[in-house]
């Protein structure tokens, strides 16, 4: 267990509430499709997208990432 992660004085409430302040940023920051994949390993509705799940079969992260990002 790391840092972010020991057994310290926070409660599971407490946790599950950062945990989830964590997921809304991202989710703000880098969009649902990505949240999804990336926070939740659910990578269908990303593949969906025009030209990323081209780009993800061809192991170029980035484009799929600009696509999904920029639109």
């Amino acid at each position: 267990m790391g840092k972010s992660t020991w057994r310290g004085a926070e409660t599971p409430d407490q946790r599950q509430q950062r945990e989830q302040a964590y997921l809304a940023a991202f989710r703000a920051k880098w969009g649902q499709p990505l949240l999804e994949a990336v926070a939740l390993g659910r990578t269908q509705k990303l593949r969906a997208l025009p030209g990323v799940g081209e780009a993800l079969a061809r192991g170029d992260f980035h484009s799929a990432v600009e696509l999904v990002h920029l639109g």
